[in-house]
């Protein structure tokens, strides 16, 4: 909202948009992975929050195919989002940004489930 025109907030948009998409998805299935293997390695009682956390990050991947890539769909549609008008734009970049924080929960508490498990482990080694 703080670029004056939806002209320039979907430019904005399309051009942060394909790196963001590039590096979240590998982010997440690195997450996902490492947390698995560190769930399936480990033996102590706190390794569900390993697993919590990998199953919480993996499940931005079909959030965002399911509720989230119909606006994203919209806005990538450059021409047809501009013959639509600037209210359209707006909407949609409202839309996204709030779908965008549903995803932003996900990883908030896959980062939780990860730091009480290492806060747990380094204080039975105290």
């Amino acid at each position: 909202k703080a670029l004056p025109t939806a002209d320039l907030m979907l430019d904005n948009w399309q051009e942060t948009f394909s790196r963001a998409a590039h590096y979240w998805s590998r982010f997440s299935l690195v997450a996902f992975f490492t947390g698995m293997a560190g769930w399936y390695t480990d033996t102590s009682p706190d390794r569900y929050l390993l697993l919590t956390g990998a199953l919480l990050q993996i499940a931005i991947l079909p959030y965002t195919l399911i509720c989230i890539m119909p606006t994203n769909n919209s806005l990538l549609d450059v021409d047809g989002a501009r013959k639509k008008g600037d209210d359209f734009i707006r909407s949609g970049m409202d839309s996204w940004r709030n779908l965008h924080s549903g995803r932003m929960v996900f990883s908030l508490g896959s980062l939780i489930c990860q730091t009480l498990y290492w806060y747990n482990m380094f204080n039975k080694t105290l």
